[in-house]
């Protein structure tokens, strides 16, 4: 009996062991996965990543160790301002969030206004709760404001805040402050403003884009108050205290470039835009996002005396009581800060990267899906969960083929056609040989499309069971987690190019198929065909034997747009125009030809073919405890002016499939604004759409996505959808080997029927 209550005993020890363990380890990877979004927001928000040389990534790569190491949430802390320490801004830093004490005593309240010794004192905090009570009461602090500015000498104004943060009554500061000013400057000046990182969409890391995305800095345009005529009463000296979280910076930066007051703190840097964030654990994390401008161009904002830890009240006191009172001279600060580029290193060296460089791919990729992909929110996925899923997996990579499948699983969690992932060539690749066959995929079956060795013993049309004894669903959900698709179409057809029966060269494969003729049997075969055999040609898919423009013998015309080049375009209009209906054929890719096309199907002027949506980031507006976000700044997108030649006012008719993607998508949207009539025949298209930008991961791993969200002129969903067909005609394994089209058969049928 004893033994049983020890061994039960041991069992409980034991059970609580590995619940402390398990509970460890989830506050490592969510302490990971939090330093990677502070890693993120400073990468493409904090300004001095835009003109300072700054190895950020460095500063993750020796983050990560320390965090790992963590024991405690101030050692956690620690490995943040380790790396937040390689931006040299006292601005931004992790620290503890203290608690606001209240122990029943109250300080009391400064006066909002005083007349001492010929001084006049405001103070911005008190008056603005006092004025906040009541409309009389800022009649009042108004009324004893200007009667003791009469009176007064010069002026003392105490802009420190603290760490105040109701923005109530910093917006009375602000409100306040503002017209007391103005009231009182003797002349014109212009304010600071500020500066930040603006980025319009994702620019392309490799190569470019027609997407037009950009980064840059942006100034806002600074604004002038006070009296702009001669006679004004000279104004007072003034002194100004501050302390790093005073409001109105703009308008204190411009007082002091216009020499109308004297700036103490005990901040050596005034005038910071940021924003904290609450990070768990007790821990917050400030974060400077825009400098400031003054108005003579300098970049900053700093005092004109920094006074030591409590004694800026005696400092500004001093400087007023001397009679030598002298306004400071204006500081010409050089304001020219060149940006630096932002292309990432690729590490191209690092076939197979070590853990931290592993967590900096997988950081890299989250943030810019984070702030740039247009479609996050239809992934079908919380996007903050993929960083800790797949933490342990990048962490546990063994080789470079598993560092690449995971890198391949993470792009395929954005589900978008165009998340191309496209690694490098190994310096000692595997030899993957495949068997005689061509797979494809129709009837939500896999089929075999073509044979290239007649004894195999495999026909055309022969559909797949299993392949050595794994179920041929498992085997395409096998290829499918690492492929990025929009919709499980445009994933078939990814799959099914893949060569999914592929293995070592001469290894043995046994396929269970059914035939046409409905009967089961086993084909056992051997992988012996090289992936370039020159045989899978032909078996490409091509229309090349038909003409690209031509009149059927029905009547109607037929224009292939997968092969229709600009300069066909006229004499195709010349050719089809007097033709009762068309049908385009859009099974493909085109060759921009909708721009030609579009403007002479309709009568319409200019109207709008595809609503866009790209990713905005401002480094300024962004709210306290959470990470910054984009916006979207949508616009419209209209067909050309037609410029020449006759409309067509034929019925029109486009032939639609899972290959058509991308610009053959938009080509879609173009006919069905200028032809609202249209009927699209076949089965849904690939659905991604948005022009393609790309990131590049350590080893060399490019990979894209789409950086436009694209939508319908009248605001319907494309992305992860597709062009649906008015008439849905799904191809037969039994007529597409036997070489029949059948969804050009079906439009020829439904023409007829219409005329």
């Amino acid at each position: 009996m004893k033994l049983v209550k020890l061994l039960l005993l041991s069992a409980i020890i034991s059970l609580g062991s590995t619940s402390i363990l398990l509970a460890q380890a989830d506050k490592r990877i969510q302490r990971l996965a939090t330093l990677a979004k502070i890693w993120g927001e400073v990468k493409f928000i904090h300004p001095y990543i835009a003109y300072r040389s700054i190895d950020w990534d460095r500063a993750l790569i020796n983050a990560i160790p320390k965090v790992n190491a963590a024991r405690t949430a101030e050692e956690y802390s620690e490995a943040i301002n380790l790396m937040l320490g390689e931006l040299k801004d006292n601005q931004t830093f992790s620290f503890v969030k203290t608690k606001i004490s209240n122990d029943g005593k109250s300080a009391s309240e400064p006066e909002p206004v005083k007349l001492e010794s010929g001084i006049l004192h405001l103070n911005v905090l008190a008056a603005a709760k006092y004025t906040a009570q009541s409309k009389e009461n800022l009649r009042n602090f108004n009324q004893k404001f200007f009667s003791l500015y009469e009176q007064a000498k010069s002026v003392l104004i105490d802009s420190r805040t603290g760490e105040n943060t109701d923005q109530n009554i910093l917006y009375d500061i602000d409100y306040n402050t503002r017209n007391i000013i103005s009231e009182i400057l003797d002349s014109k000046i212009t304010l600071g403003t500020i500066r930040y990182r603006l980025h319009n969409g994702y620019p392309p890391q490799d190569g470019s884009t027609s997407g037009g995305y950009y980064s840059g800095f942006t100034t806002d345009a600074p604004v002038g108050i006070g009296k702009d005529f001669a006679g004004a009463p000279k104004m007072l000296p003034m002194v100004i205290l501050m302390d790093k979280y005073s409001a109105l910076s703009p308008l204190y930066c411009g007082l002091q470039s216009a020499g109308k007051a004297i700036i103490v703190s005990e901040s050596n840097d005034l005038g910071t835009e940021g924003h904290t964030l609450e990070i768990g654990e007790g821990l917050m994390v400030s974060l400077r996002t825009a400098e400031m401008v003054s108005a003579d161009g300098a970049i900053g904002f700093m005092p004109d005396v920094l006074a030591e830890k409590g004694n800026a009240m005696p400092a500004a006191m001093k400087i007023l009581s001397d009679d030598k009172f002298r306004k400071p001279e204006k500081k010409l600060n050089a304001s020219s800060t060149p940006q630096i580029s932002q292309k990432d290193n690729t590490y191209a060296e690092m076939e197979f990267p070590n853990s931290e460089y592993r967590l900096l791919a997988l950081f890299r990729f989250w943030n810019v899906i984070n702030y740039f992909f247009p479609y996050k929110q239809l992934t079908g996925t919380n996007w903050d969960t993929v960083l800790t899923k797949y933490i342990p997996q990048f962490e546990a990579n063994r080789n470079v083929a598993d560092y690449r499948l995971s890198a391949g699983k993470l792009v395929a969690e954005i589900h978008d056609s165009h998340g191309f992932f496209s690694p490098p060539r190994l310096k000692n690749p595997p030899q993957i040989f495949l068997t005689p066959t061509v797979e494809a995929y129709a009837e939500n079956q896999t089929y075999i499309r073509g044979v290239l060795e007649k004894s195999s013993g495999f026909r055309t049309g022969d559909v797949v069971k299993e392949v050595d004894g794994i179920p041929i669903d498992k085997i395409l959900e096998n290829f499918s987690v690492r492929i990025s698709a929009s919709t499980s179409q445009s994933m078939m057809r990814q799959v099914h190019g893949y060569g999914i029966f592929r293995g070592e060269k001469d290894s043995k494969a046994v396929f269970v198929v059914k035939g046409l003729d409905g009967k089961i049997r086993k084909v056992e075969t051997v992988r012996n065909v090289a992936a370039n055999d020159p045989r899978f040609n032909d078996f490409k898919f091509s229309r090349a034997a038909k003409p690209v423009i031509s009149i059927l013998s029905s009547g109607f015309a037929y224009v292939d747009l997968d092969r229709l080049q600009p300069n066909q375009v006229d004499s195709m209009f010349k050719m089809i125009m007097k033709t009762p209906a068309v049908i385009f054929d859009m099974r493909g890719y085109p060759n921009g030809t909708a721009w030609q096309i579009a403007p002479r199907l309709s009568t319409k002027v200019q109207p709008i073919a595809a609503l866009f949506d790209n990713p905005l980031i401002e480094g300024k507006n962004i709210s306290d405890g959470e990470f910054s976000g984009a916006t979207n700044f949508t616009f419209s997108q209209r067909i050309p002016k037609r410029e020449h030649g006759e409309v067509y006012k034929g019925r029109v008719v486009m032939l639609i499939d899972e290959t058509a993607q991308s610009q053959a998508e938009h080509t879609a949207l173009f006919f069905e604004a200028a032809r609202p009539d249209i009927t699209f025949i076949g089965m849904p298209t690939a659905g991604a759409n948005g022009d393609v930008t790309n990131l590049i991961l350590p080893g060399n791993i490019k990979v894209s996505f789409s950086g436009h969200g694209v939508r319908h002129a009248d605001g319907r969903q494309l992305q992860r959808l597709g062009i649906q067909p008015t008439i849905k005609v799904a191809p037969s394994i039994r007529g597409i080997i036997q070489s029949k089209d059948e969804i050009l058969d079906a439009a020829l049928k439904f023409l007829k029927q219409q005329h």
